[in-house]
C-alpha cells in the first residue's frame, strides 16, 4: 500500500499526509523479489505497471543471484543510484520467518533473504531499509542463538526476531569472513 501511494496509483489523498506528493517514484524504480500470494487486483495494477516483478518462480528457475543482478540493473542500469531495501518479513517462508501474520509457504528461503540483504550491501549504496511485518507475538517460542555468543547481556528471542536481526546486520554490511 505505502508504495502504491508513493507511485500515485490511488487519485485521493490521505488525510493527515497533504504535504506528500503522489507519483513521486517512478515506476522503473521499484522492483518486486519473491513475490508469490498476491490478489487479483494487485496482480493487475502490477502488471499494467512498469514495475519489475520477480515472483518466486523466477527465483527457483534463475537462482536468487541472477534475479538480485537483474532486479539491480532493471532499477538503477548504470549502477550510481541510491537504494532502499523495502523488507516485508512474510516474503520469507514461515519455515524461516513463522512470527508474522500473513504467512505463506513456498517464500523466500534463510539463504535468499540474506543473499538480498548482503548484495544490496556489497553495492555500497544502500541508503535506507526498513523491515516490517514482524509479529513475535505469533512467533515460536524464544531461543538463543550463536549470534548471542557468551554475552550475558543478550536475551534470547524468537526465530522470527532473531532472522530479521540476522538480515538487518547482513545489510550492513556483516559477512561470514
Amino acid at each position: 500500500m505505502p508504495a502504491a501511494h508513493l507511485l500515485g496509483w490511488f487519485d485521493n489523498g490521505i488525510d493527515g499526509f497533504e504535504w506528500f506528493e503522489p507519483g513521486c517514484l517512478s515506476e522503473n524504480r521499484l522492483a518486486y523479489i519473491g513475490l508469490r500470494d498476491i490478489d487479483a487486483e494487485e496482480g493487475r495494477m502490477l502488471r499494467a505497471s512498469n514495475v519489475h516483478v520477480f515472483t518466486m518462480r523466477e527465483v527457483d528457475k534463475h537462482g536468487i543471484a541472477k534475479v538480485m543482478e537483474m532486479a539491480l540493473s532493471a532499477i538503477d542500469p548504470n549502477g550510481f543510484r541510491p537504494l532502499h531495501l523495502s523488507l516485508d518479513i512474510d516474503a520469507v517462508d514461515p519455515h524461516f520467518a513463522p512470527g508474522t501474520g500473513t504467512a505463506a509457504r513456498g517464500g523466500l528461503s534463510y539463504r535468499e533473504i540474506h543473499y538480498i540483504a548482503e548484495e544490496m550491501a556489497e553495492t555500497r549504496r544502500l541508503v535506507g531499509m526498513d523491515l516490517v511485518e514482524i509479529n513475535p507475538g505469533l512467533d515460536e517460542a524464544p531461543q538463543r542463538s550463536s549470534m548471542h555468543g557468551d554475552d550475558p547481556n543478550l536475551k534470547p528471542c524468537s526465530p522470527t526476531v532473531q532472522l530479521g536481526v540476522e538480515v538487518a546486520l547482513s545489510a550492513l554490511g556483516k559477512r561470514i569472513m
